[in-house]
């Protein structure tokens, strides 16, 4: 083990942690399933022509595999790694090195330990159904149309102004990540002023558009989810929840940023001006660390 090239630690389903670097009690000597996993392609071979037609791709699930030497007192130190890491049972991974903090989340399925080593090994195998590993902190900002300033905080704990706008004009949003991803949107009036019905938001960086024909009062709040999973768009009146899935235009998308700089315009009724408040937030996704 490398001191303080990297931070590896563990969560249990009761959210209690262990940290495994830096530990005397544990000394890693390998963690496996770090990079990119491996991808299923789909494709469908032609009898009279070489090579095949690709049909369709996707991420098969990450596995995780944690070697360590387990130090004396080896049976404490044993029996302590069995509070972490229980057969069949949720646990999160969390990994940091200079330029990612990030975690996934997976199920142990098994835990090989070499009891009569000279000194004890345990391997322990981790499925990850969700590939991707997800950043610590999600990314969130405002979009006043009163202060006109898009804050961006970027995982710390106090925003800072992003970029000053105007009601007409994009803002930018930089999703960190090497994968895209859903984003979830709040939209509530400005004071005591009707959003008009339809909603558009459009991402003008990959083109995608999400409109649904819904207006807001004061006190109204409209949240979208677009994460993958998750997704759902529902308005808040009064403390009363309503699902209004129903009102969405039928040739919307669900909006995704892309990686890198993604150019967002939220616009309402029929002059396009938006006079609301806006909430953005998403968390960046990688393939590897």
């Amino acid at each position: 083990e490398v001191a303080f090239m990297y931070e590896l630690k563990v969560t249990n389903e009761y959210d209690q942690t262990l940290q495994l670097t830096q530990n005397p009690n544990y000394t890693i000597k390998e963690v496996s399933g770090l990079d990119p996993p491996e991808a299923i392609i789909n494709k469908t071979r032609n009898a009279n022509t070489d090579g095949s037609e690709f049909n369709s791709s996707y991420l098969n699930d990450r596995q995780i595999i944690i070697t360590m030497t387990i130090e004396a007192p080896a049976e404490e130190n044993r029996n302590n790694l069995y509070i972490y890491f229980r057969s069949k049972k949720a646990v999160k991974i969390a990994y940091k090195n200079g330029i990612r903090d990030v975690f996934a989340k997976g199920i142990v399925k098994d835990i090989d330990v070499q009891f009569f080593a000279k000194k004890q090994v345990a391997q322990i195998t981790i499925d990850c159904m969700n590939p991707y590993f997800l950043e610590n902190e999600d990314a969130s900002g405002d979009i006043s149309a009163t202060q006109q300033l898009f804050e961006f905080p970027f995982a710390i704990e106090e925003p800072i102004p992003f970029s000053e706008i105007s009601t007409t004009e994009p803002i930018e949003v930089v999703n960190e990540g090497n994968d895209p991803t859903g984003v979830i949107i709040t939209i509530t009036p400005i004071s005591s002023r009707t959003v008009q019905s339809p909603i558009t938001i459009k991402n003008l960086t990959n083109g995608m558009i999400f409109r649904i024909y819904e207006s807001l009062d004061e006190g109204d709040e409209l949240i979208i989810d677009s994460i993958k999973g998750e997704k759902s768009v529902k308005v808040i009146v009064n403390t009363i929840e309503f699902n209004v899935l129903s009102e969405i235009d039928r040739t919307s998308d669900w909006i995704e940023l892309i990686p890198g700089i993604n150019r967002l315009l939220i616009t309402e009724g029929t002059s396009g001006i938006p006079q609301i408040n806006a909430m953005i937030s998403f968390t960046p996704k990688y393939q590897g660390v």
